[in-house]
């Protein structure tokens, strides 16, 4: 089965993904990138529209910026998150 995945970036990218047809979305986070209020009204956005919700952590962290983002990825597993994408190996 095919998947229509869409990059989103912001709120508005996600709003715009989802009304055009996308299965899934991929939100990246981080340092200057999504902030978590605006993670977290994606993925309620998306869950009742039945879209899937990648999560992407598209960079190396420093040790103490690494522990953050494990903290956000627990939270956006709660949220709803159906995957993550990492480069990090040590944030997999």
């Amino acid at each position: 089965m095919m998947e229509l995945l869409a990059p989103a970036a912001t709120g508005e990218a996600v709003v715009a993904a989802v009304q055009s047809g996308a299965d899934a979305v991929y939100i990246p986070v981080g340092p200057g990138w999504t902030t978590e209020e605006d993670l977290q009204k994606a993925l309620r956005y998306c869950r009742v529209r039945d879209c899937r919700v990648y999560v992407s952590f598209p960079s190396l962290y420093p040790e103490p910026a690494l522990t953050e983002q494990l903290l956000l990825a627990e939270r956006a597993v709660r949220w709803g998150a159906d995957a993550f994408l990492v480069q990090a190996l040590g944030l997999a």
